[in-house]
């Protein structure tokens, strides 16, 4: 979307939607990202990434999963929500590098939380706990 507004920001007027699917599963990140979330190293059974198929086997009790076990899961996903962060700012960066801040209205929402255990479940679209239905609307311009 940066090179995009590089490429066309003086063409005119525009609309642009940027669309991500992370911070779904698979997570995986750069350890500069987990490493945040989590002390020292993993060396359990979900393995540098977590995937649906695990989120699921494990939402349906048929993986069971350690305390250390869900750290780490944890630490993957806000590990994704912390990149996804950073990208943003990429973005508002580049407007603001080209100038475009103060003609723009930047609207910033999601879809969904993730619900990590606190109340049972993995995943979404199994209840409607705060961790899953909160979502943010930022409005900016």
């Amino acid at each position: 979307a940066a090179k995009w507004l590089d490429d066309h920001h003086d063409e005119g007027r525009f609309f642009l939607w940027v669309q991500s699917v992370d911070a779904h599963t698979t997570y995986d990140v750069p350890r500069r990202y987990w490493s945040r979330y989590f002390e020292g190293e993993y060396d359990g059974p979900i393995g540098s990434t977590f995937d649906a198929e695990e989120q699921i086997a494990i939402g349906n009790s048929d993986m069971r999963i350690s305390s250390r076990d869900l750290d780490w899961i944890k630490a993957l996903y806000y590990g994704e929500v912390t990149f996804q962060d950073k990208q943003l700012g990429v973005l508002l960066d580049k407007i603001e590098e080209l100038g475009l801040y103060d003609d723009t209205i930047v609207v910033v929402t999601n879809d969904h939380g993730e619900e990590l255990r606190e109340h049972g479940s993995m995943g979404h679209g199994y209840s409607l706990y705060a961790e899953v239905s909160r979502a943010p609307l930022v409005v900016v311009g």
